[in-house]
């Protein structure tokens, strides 16, 4: 039984701006998640049946779901709108990888541009009666040879944060069982999950290294992010901001590498 299962939700071709570039993301990532240091874990990839996916690694399964192709996104000028929109067909590709997993597995979701550390199944296989994670710390990637490494707060900016035990979640029969509201905050978000736990008695503790890397400043990454060299632009910053902000630098090295990106 895997100590530890993501669920990779993927949009539906239709709604992708570039699928080619999108999808060398998606085989980045699950090579990252296939990388892990304990053979303890299980991905699942959640996709629309017509929309064509790459090879990915064999352990990957991939789960087709059949879904009309989405509406046309709110404009960025509506953001509540867009934002609930994204969030309710998240949360059904999400929730439709979830169901399959065993009740005593911890579950995380995954943006299928983004990369995480090959310790993590390690770390929930050593922690098999937690309520789960967040990842507080972590790094920001925009393609360059520089990551930006937060220290704190990683979890109110990506998506690929939450680490959690299944039992904690309410889960219905079926995917069509499930209310909106819930299908949104719980499994179309990583904005709420965190403090409904909280409030509910079983918080989730800070994860102790590191865990993911968020990508950011491509042209299909939903939040609109900048690439990292933007966050030097002039602007009304004091100096001693802009100082924090280039020592969160970090060079991607090798050791970086491996552990995130599956090669030396």
């Amino acid at each position: 039984m895997p100590a530890l299962s993501f669920v990779i939700p993927i949009r539906d071709h239709a709604g992708v701006a570039d699928w080619p570039a999108a999808m060398r993301n998606l085989q980045a990532t699950a090579a990252s998640i296939a990388a892990q240091t304990s053979s303890s874990w299980r991905c699942i990839v959640v996709a629309s049946r017509h929309s064509p996916l790459p090879h990915l690694p064999g352990k990957i399964e991939v789960h087709r779901l059949d879904l009309p192709t989405p509406a046309p996104l709110p404009p960025l000028a509506n953001r509540e709108h867009r934002f609930e929109a994204i969030r309710a067909d998240k949360g059904r590709r999400v929730l439709a990888g979830i169901l399959s997993v065993a009740p005593d597995n911890y579950v995380m979701t995954v943006d299928y541009d983004d990369l995480v550390s090959n310790r993590l199944a390690a770390f929930a296989e050593a922690h098999p009666a937690q309520p789960g994670w967040f990842v507080d710390s972590g790094y920001l990637y925009d393609g360059s040879s520089t990551l930006m490494r937060l220290g704190s707060g990683f979890d109110e900016l990506c998506g690929t944060s939450l680490i959690i035990h299944a039992d904690r979640l309410v889960l219905p029969p079926t995917l069509e069982a499930m209310h909106e509201t819930y299908l949104r905050q719980w499994f179309g978000s990583h904005k709420f999950a965190k403090r409904l736990l909280a409030q509910a008695g079983t918080p989730l503790a800070p994860l102790p290294f590191p865990g993911a890397i968020y990508r950011v400043g491509h042209a299909d990454a939903v939040s609109a992010s900048a690439a990292i060299w933007r966050q030097f632009r002039p602007r009304r910053r004091r100096v001693l901001a802009q100082l924090r902000l280039l020592a969160q630098l970090r060079l991607l090295t090798p050791k970086l590498r491996s552990e995130y990106f599956a090669r030396p």
